[in-house]
């Protein structure tokens, strides 16, 4: 079946956008004066409404944000100007997926009852494929991912080595079709996201007393800064990474990391950071545009992020944390 046009596509989640909850919707959600009043505040968004009359308690809330995220996966199939590109942005699913069930393989358990249901290869496949050992249905990318873990569970079970090898599978896909696609605005938002993460690696690296070796280990290939450039910094000194970066636009972020590193400080306060900026600038992409794919890509970010926003609220208020505490949790919002 054809695709919409972009223009019909892109009006259409323009004017989703109106339902996106804000700040003060938040906020709102946090001053509430329990977890049951937080989710009744919720329920006034979209169409969170709708299951809520279905839960038991609002120790159910996850399965609010299920159902928004499978509304929100139909609505791009149905919408979406070019499904293998907004596809891609539904990836991590499926390799998380692999991940989860490779690693109950190796421990002799039984395969995980709950599985992401977001991703791009429906469960019926999924399911048959670990149940048969037979990968000929997935994607060419995740069995030549699942090829090279298996070889390396021959030897010894490395759940990061797992882990690694998928996310560079999953990566250079996406960068693959990104470029087969001519999409260089999503081409240019993974590269980006393959740096940020490398970099992140390198603090962790540094933070663990590793050295260059381990790091490459880890190392994401497809991004704009080479793995060269990282080893002075973790076998010398980090300032020499950071001259590497000067004149880019990762300089004054990972100045900081710098300073919260040397300060003793949690660098998840960078990480929240870096996925601030990632999402400001595809905000900046999808606004006032009518012509791309990147306001279609820019709502299920928004949506994405909503959703670990409402997460990170409902947990704290079932776990009775402190407002400040859940405040400094929470993610920038997206409009």
């Amino acid at each position: 079946m054809a695709q919409p046009s972009n223009t019909y596509s892109v009006a259409r989640i323009h004017a989703l956008e109106t339902n996106l909850m804000d700040r003060m919707k938040f906020e709102r959600m946090v001053e509430a004066a329990s977890a049951g009043d937080a989710l009744k505040i919720l329920g006034e968004s979209g169409d969170y409404g709708a299951v809520l009359s279905e839960l038991k308690g609002p120790w159910e809330y996850e399965k609010v944000l299920k159902a928004e995220m499978k509304s929100l996966k139909e609505l791009l199939e149905k919408i979406s100007p070019n499904l293998a590109v907004s596809n891609l942005f539904f990836m991590h699913h499926d390799v998380n997926n692999v991940k989860v069930m490779l690693k109950a393989k190796t421990l002799n358990r039984e395969f995980p009852e709950f599985l992401s249901t977001f991703g791009t290869v429906d469960m019926d496949t999924f399911n048959a494929a670990f149940k048969d050992d037979d990968f000929a249905a997935l994607p060419a990318y995740l069995q030549e991912a699942i090829d090279e873990v298996r070889i390396g569970m021959d030897e010894k079970v490395d759940p990061q080595k797992m882990d690694v090898i998928l996310d560079r599978a999953m990566y250079a896909e996406i960068l693959r079709v990104a470029k087969k696609e001519k999409e260089p605005t999503i081409l240019a938002y993974y590269i980006r996201e393959i740096d940020w993460i490398n970099i992140m690696s390198f603090f962790r690296t540094h933070k663990a007393g590793f050295s260059s070796q381990y790091f490459s280990g880890v190392f994401i290939p497809g991004g704009s800064i080479g793995e060269r450039a990282f080893w002075k910094g973790i076998d010398e000194n980090m300032d020499l990474l950071l001259d590497t970066l000067s004149g880019t636009e990762y300089r004054d972020l990972f100045v900081e990391g710098l300073a919260l590193y040397r300060d003793g400080s949690n660098l998840s306060i960078l990480e929240k950071n870096v996925q601030n900026t990632m999402l400001s600038e595809i905000k900046r992409l999808s606004k006032n545009n009518y012509a791309g794919i990147e306001p279609v890509l820019g709502y299920l970010l928004a949506k994405e992020y909503e959703a670990k926003a409402v997460r990170v609220i409902m947990v704290g208020k079932l776990n009775g944390l402190a407002k400040e505490v859940i405040k400094e949790r929470l993610r920038e919002c997206y409009v």
